[in-house]
């Protein structure tokens, strides 16, 4: 059975200065009938990966099916515009730790109080 990594894994400061404070629930509301972001986008990658693995078993089941061929090509054009929303939270997220970054290196270098 594979270990757990802890959240903290390889962040030993964000480790000291943030645990034990409320995790954000920023992204846990629910983006379909059930899903939060992390469960939305575990379920589009794996399908995504899945679709794509599985690409010669995918072609032979609508070959010669135009409906059947239709009605995949809107699936994964679901899979990719759900792909997509995750993809532009990403960016966001990074942008925000950019300013961030800019932020804390600029509160390190004022001498405190």
């Amino acid at each position: 059975m594979k270990a757990r990594i802890s959240k903290w894994g390889e962040f030993p400061a964000l480790q000291k200065m943030l645990e034990g404070k409320p995790e954000s629930h920023r992204y846990y509301g629910p983006t379909s009938v059930s899903d939060n972001i992390f469960e939305f986008f575990a379920r589009h990658l794996l399908l995504s990966a899945s679709a794509t693995e599985h690409k010669d078993d995918l072609l032979n089941a609508v070959r010669g099916d135009p409906k059947a061929a239709d009605a995949a090509i809107g699936d994964l054009k679901n899979v990719m515009k759900g792909l997509a929303t995750v993809s532009d939270l990403v960016s966001k997220e990074i942008r925000e730790l950019e300013m961030l970054c800019a932020e804390v290196d600029r509160a390190g270098h004022i001498e405190p109080h």
